[in-house]
């Protein structure tokens, strides 16, 4: 994507953070590679020590792997075995460290190609899942497509694995026999596409998209892209989008903070699908020079911010540090949100200035950045788009009417008088609504009954709509009752796992929901705010 036409969508990290005396451990299989050595390479610039930890049954069993994670003050799940990163994880020695990956030791879905496809058909991204089975035997293979199950070209490969080792297209019975080990296999449709892309995401947001070229003279209907694609940068403003959204979300659901996502684009239908998501992805494959992003960079500097969270006894001082930092690796809309959220709370005249930049004179990268959103999330971009607007003109004389032009203002705002959701009563099922409702429309005769839901069902409610129900109260001057609560909850979910992203009751949210870790800035924001709001109100009183 252009520089320019990328700006709609991320930021750019500006400041030159150091490392010095950080210790940043890689689990990683029983050998060192490439990407290990950039990574080295990268932090020792830096004064940032890395260790890669081999993980074998016999340095388990000596405890060696022990002594060296408990050396290391973060710790980068970087290879497939679930099963040893759950026994690592469950080591006392983890406790206090943050992840990176915490999807590796939480979920063997995150890995097993098998369960990825299965957790896809199961969320809100059914539409990307190619339809998944594991095959035992050529015979068990054939009977599929007997069945009318699958049919014919399919693709075996297996459920672990990199680099496209032991991928097989299979048109035929006859073709099975190419299939020389049936161990954890795995058999799926063959997409005929002349171009896929790699993804990669970093803390939630895409770190830069490219895209693979089938190489001249392959038969797409014949052979898998593979070896000696031609990859560039994808340039296409509106496709980015699009894909950075399917990746990002991809991403949140496996909890793989640092993940490589595969998606491909069927020839005839221009349908896409999410192939895999890669826990220890690489880039060794010409990402870099087609994107020019800094991976073991950007990599880096999440660790750094990660740690940041745990050397600071302040818990909404490190997060409001943290957030200012990660905010300039944000879509366009949300950094604005969260730097219009954080100048309400802590004003600067560097966020000022800073907002001021990201607005622009003429608004024309807003105005794109908005109209993009709307067109592609409908109403709910429509709503994301009111917070953001509603939040930067709160207090700083902005009409969005001249920010947008009458034709996007009327779209995003046209509805404005809203009676609320159409449900007679308010209940666990529609209390988001009810809380977005009752922040636009400043209800104080809502506090109350909403209130008494949360009371009923407070392990149900997400800590998002917790959050922004108390901000809302506080700001009306009728704190909640159940406040001091969701503050508690708020400040667990900061430490669990060295992951404040992720709500530790929300584990599964993905599954049920469009949720993505760029949700759960916007929800830190608001414990922010919250938690200032709490100190204004003590010392004034």
């Amino acid at each position: 994507m252009p520089a320019a036409c990328w700006h709609i969508f991320y930021g750019r990290m500006r400041e030159v953070k150091k490392g010095e005396g950080m210790k940043l451990a890689i689990i990683y299989p029983d050998q060192e590679g490439w990407t290990v050595d950039r990574f080295r390479e990268s932090a020792e610039e830096r004064g940032i020590e890395v260790q890669t930890i081999a993980v074998t049954d016999e340095l388990i069993a000596r405890q060696d792997v022990d002594r060296r994670v408990s050396e290391a003050d973060a710790v980068l799940w970087k290879f497939a075995d679930a099963t040893l990163a759950g026994f690592l994880a469950s080591y006392p020695i983890m406790k206090n460290k943050p992840f990176i990956n915490t999807g590796v030791a939480l979920m063997p879905s995150a890995t097993d190609k098998f369960l990825q496809q299965q957790l896809l058909v199961r969320s809100s991204l059914r539409e990307y899942a190619l339809p998944t089975y594991r095959v035992y035997s050529r015979e068990h293979t054939q009977s599929l497509i007997e069945d009318g199950v699958m049919s014919y070209p399919i693709v075996i490969k297996p459920a672990w694995g990199t680099n496209a080792q032991n991928v097989h297209i299979i048109a035929s019975s006859d073709e099975l026999k190419k299939v020389d080990a049936w161990h954890s296999q795995i058999a799926e449709p063959f997409i005929s596409s002349t171009e896929e892309w790699r993804v990669f995401v970093i803390g939630g947001v895409v770190a830069g998209i490219m895209k693979k070229h089938r190489r001249e003279g392959a038969n797409p209907d014949t052979t898998i892209i593979g070896g000696g694609a031609r990859n560039v940068a994808e340039e296409d403003g509106h496709l980015s989008g699009r894909l950075a959204d399917i990746a990002e979300r991809v991403a949140s659901l496996f909890h793989l903070e640092y993940a490589g996502i595969d998606i491909v684009r069927e020839r005839s239908t221009q349908k896409l699908y999410v192939y895999e998501a890669n826990s220890a992805a690489g880039w060794q494959n010409g990402f870099v020079e087609a994107t020019g992003e800094d991976v073991p960079g950007q990599v880096l500097d999440w660790f750094e911010e990660r740690l940041s969270l745990h050397r600071d006894s302040d818990v909404s001082r490190s997060v409001r540090k943290y957030l200012y930092r990660r905010s300039y690796r944000l879509p366009l809309l949300d950094e604005l949100l969260l730097i219009s959220v954080l100048m309400e709370v802590y004003p600067k005249s560097g966020m000022i200035l800073r907002r001021q930049r990201l607005m622009g004179e003429a608004y024309e990268h807003l105005r794109q950045a908005v109209q993009y959103v709307v067109d592609e999330d409908g109403a709910r971009g429509i709503s994301h788009t009111r917070e953001v607007l509603d939040n930067v003109g709160r207090h700083h004389t902005v009409d969005p009417r001249k920010m947008l032009g009458d034709a996007l203002y009327e779209a995003v705002f046209g509805d404005e008088n809203d009676t609320g959701p159409p449900a007679a009563e308010i209940a666990v099922d529609n209390l988001a609504e009810w809380v977005h409702y009752f922040k636009r429309q400043d209800d104080l005769s809502l506090v109350s009954t909403i209130d008494q839901v949360i009371k009923e069902n407070f392990m149900a409610v997400s800590l998002l709509t917790l959050l922004t129900f108390a901000v809302s109260a506080r700001e009306m001057g009728h704190p909640s009752e159940v406040e001091p609560l969701i503050i508690s909850r708020a400040r667990a979910s900061v430490s669990w796992a060295g992951n404040f992203l992720i709500d530790e009751q929300e584990q599964a949210v993905g599954i049920s929901a469009r949720h993505t870790l760029r949700q759960g800035y916007l929800q830190s924001a608001y414990y922010v705010q919250l938690e200032a709001l709490v100190e204004k109100a003590g010392l004034q009183k």
